[in-house]
């Protein structure tokens, strides 16, 4: 008797696991069915890309990055160059997502915007440690200086508008090399500073000297897919 209780709680647990799986197949399917896309995303050096001393992927954007797939299931494909070359093919439609890029009215032609920003930063002058001539204590220690900043980044027109307010005369070298790179050129004194976002390597002899402004920055989204915005 106590056999047959035990055979019939079994026979129950059974069916109701049957049951169960039944219910959740629905779902089961629809996720299996899920379009995995395959997204390709800018890869450059800078805090928000970079390498660890094992090869890994790290910074800011590619954590961004692996949170949105969490809920979206995209796989990724990392093109790497300059934040320049790289902002170039956005707005080409030759890569779908890129980093800290701000946003300014004319860009919409080109890229799409999510509705929040990643976040906010400020945009400093950077000049070599070794540099007197530049003084963060007197503005018109720049005139005449060539300083350098990303072609095409907002980071160049904050740099013109804080040039004319403090009326001072300063030579804009446009660059599209990295981050690294254009640091690399204020120490070796092929320019005298360099406009960037507030951050750096603790091993590269540069300081702030200026502030020249500050925005949001997003992800940009290439403006043929729309698709991935949505999602």
């Amino acid at each position: 008797m106590k056999n047959k209780r035990i055979i019939k709680r079994i026979i129950t647990a059974l069916l109701m696991l049957s049951l169960f799986v039944g219910a959740l197949s629905p779902f089961a399917s629809a996720a299996d069915k899920k379009d995995h896309k395959t997204v390709r995303v800018g890869w450059f050096d800078s805090s928000f890309n970079y390498y660890d001393e094992f090869g890994r992927r790290c910074g800011i954007g590619y954590e961004y990055q692996q949170k949105i797939s969490a809920y979206t299931g995209w796989t990724y494909e990392y093109v790497e160059g300059s934040w320049a070359t790289l902002f170039q093919m956005l707005k080409d439609g030759e890569i779908d997502l890129l980093s800290d890029v701000s946003y300014k009215e004319e860009r919409e032609e080109y890229m799409l915007y999510p509705d929040l920003p990643m976040g906010t930063e400020s945009y400093y002058i950077y000049v070599g440690t070794e540099n007197r001539e530049i003084t963060s204590d007197n503005v018109k220690s720049v005139n005449g200086k060539k300083i350098g900043v990303n072609k095409g980044s907002i980071q160049e027109g904050f740099l013109k508008e804080w040039a004319e307010k403090y009326d001072v005369s300063v030579e804009i070298v446009p660059l599209t090399g990295s981050e690294g790179d254009s640091m690399g050129m204020v120490e070796s004194g092929k320019i005298d500073g360099y406009a960037s976002i507030y951050t750096y390597e603790s091993e590269q002899r540069v300081v702030p000297v200026f502030r020249i402004g500050g925005s949001d920055y997003y992800y940009a989204v290439n403006k043929d897919r729309q698709d991935l915005l949505t999602e």
